[in-house]
């Protein structure tokens, strides 16, 4: 293994070795000789080439240099134990080494090529604030084309605010190219919630009553109603549908959030009032009774009447025609009325002149005395 005096330990291979050392001076020969103990080596390399990372690669750790226990070094962005920055680097090609030293402080080193790779320029399109009662709508617009959206309520590619419910969301853009670089681009979306529509009272309306307004039938204020007997959004003329009616209140808030809500509404026959011909009666007369109005169990009211008693008192009225009404409610709260004219007749003014004085034995004679003529006497 020694040539020209260089011992090459690659030659001689591992192991001890007699190496010889010897002079000739003035003819005399001297000669020592030692042991050479060669190591062996153990050659550094890789299990495969480090080939190419991504530029947004997270935290890539270099595992395949031989043996193990070696160190990797090359540049400020490897550390010893294999870690690599791809952005501290930055795009384009690094040589990595690596390097082992074995027990016997014998040292290999192997150097390869890393490649980091640019990343594409991703960006999701704009996607506009929903409400949580809305329906389901595609997710376009992202670049490049042909990535993926991802997130929370996003279904074949599109966003369902009803799978989410309120509250604010990352949707995602994910397109990875040809070198399998992946980039997400991501955008916060507001789900807002959908009004609390609600319709208060309105169980029923009876066929006669005039149009009735609903303004604070609605909850919240502000919004309008729809159906067949609503004659503008806000008014209802309950006798042009029978015996039910649906109504409908929708109401849009300050985030363009729509709901509404429908409600049976219940219209009741009105239970039809008539009054009898009334019996003209004498200014003078007692309280009357007043009769005729049907279906019996209503009331009567007018001039002199005694709503409650059900009596006309002439005396408090003077002589000349009243309108008595009859009014009837029924079951359902319904009332309906009828009319009818009762005459009140002035009593008449009578005078009786006075009376001639007479005798026990006096022939019975005709009292002539009282003025009109017509009316008949009485006494004892």
């Amino acid at each position: 293994g020694v040539i020209n005096n260089t011992f090459n330990p690659a030659v001689s291979g591992v192991g001890t070795h007699l190496i010889s050392y010897s002079l000739t001076l003035n003819g005399c020969i001297g000669s020592v000789t030692k042991a050479l103990i060669v190591n062996r080596t153990d050659t550094a390399g890789y299990t495969m080439p480090l080939g190419q990372l991504c530029l947004n690669e997270l935290n890539p750790m270099f595992t395949n240099g031989i043996p193990a226990g070696g160190v990797y070094n090359g540049s400020p962005y490897i550390a010893a134990t294999g870690s690599f920055d791809p952005i501290a680097a930055g795009v384009g090609k690094h040589t990595v080494d690596y390097t082992f030293t074995n027990a016997n402080n014998c040292i290999s080193s192997v150097s390869d090529t890393v490649e980091v790779l640019s990343l594409p320029v991703v960006q999701i399109a704009s996607i506009p604030d929903v409400c949580a009662n809305g329906v389901a709508s595609p997710l376009i617009g992202g670049t490049p084309s042909g990535g993926v959206y991802k997130g929370l309520g996003v279904f074949n590619g599109a966003f369902n605010p009803s799978a989410t419910g309120p509250g604010m969301f990352n949707i995602g853009y994910s397109y990875t190219d040809l070198s399998q670089c992946t980039v997400v681009d991501t955008q916060t979306v507001t789900v807002y919630n959908a009004p609390l529509v609600q319709i208060n009272g309105l169980s029923g309306f009876c066929e006669n009553i005039d149009t009735f307004n609903l303004v604070s039938s609605g909850s919240p204020l502000g919004g309008y109603f729809t159906g067949k007997s609503i004659i503008d959004s806000l008014n209802y003329l309950p006798s042009t549908i029978l015996p039910s009616d649906t109504i409908t209140y929708a109401y849009s808030d300050v985030n363009g959030c729509s709901n509404s809500i429908d409600k049976i509404v219940l219209i009741h026959d009105v239970v039809a009032a008539s009054i009898a011909s009334l019996n003209s009666i004498c200014e003078n007369d007692e309280q009357v009774h007043l009769t005729g109005g049907l279906p019996k169990g209503g009331m009567y009211f007018g001039p002199g009447v005694d709503s409650l008693a059900g009596y006309i008192i002439p005396s408090s009225l003077t002589p000349g025609n009243f309108k008595i009404l009859y009014s009837y409610t029924s079951v359902k709260g319904c009332i309906d009325t009828a009319s009818g004219i009762i005459n009140i007749k002035p009593k008449p003014v009578v005078t009786l002149a006075s009376l001639p004085t007479v005798c026990e034995a006096t022939t019975p004679f005709i009292l002539t005395q009282g003025t009109p003529l017509g009316g008949s006497y009485s006494g004892f």
